[in-house]
């Protein structure tokens, strides 16, 4: 099982920049090696996620790994300017360890999901 915590969203006036810890297995997990990771923000307006595609972007960068499961994803600045004056949500997601995928369809089958 592939799990990531402490994810922080910050930005230096340039740069979306987010850092979270990944772990396979109970160990450190370097995030660079993980065969599909997406970071995505999603915006909120007290009572749900704004659907909309202004409100949701991609904001994966340039990933790099301190060597023990520390994770830093560097991206320009989002057209939305710095998300920490803005309510939403940070989600970091994909999979490693693709076995198979299902014709006809995009339909993955993954050992870590």
């Amino acid at each position: 099982m592939i799990e990531v915590s402490n994810v922080n969203y910050t930005n230096d006036s340039a740069n979306d920049i987010v850092t979270f810890d990944m772990t396979k297995n109970g160990a450190a997990f370097d995030c660079t090696q993980v065969q599909n990771l997406n970071i995505y923000w999603v915006g909120y307006d007290g009572e749900s996620f704004v659907m909309d595609p202004a409100a949701r972007m991609a904001i994966k960068g340039t990933l790099s790994d301190n060597g023990a499961g520390g994770c830093t994803s560097t991206n320009a600045q989002s057209a939305n300017g710095n998300l920490d004056a803005q309510d939403g949500l940070v989600v970091v997601y994909g999979y490693d360890g693709l076995v198979d995928t299902l014709p006809p369809s995009r339909v993955r089958q993954v050992q870590f999901p």
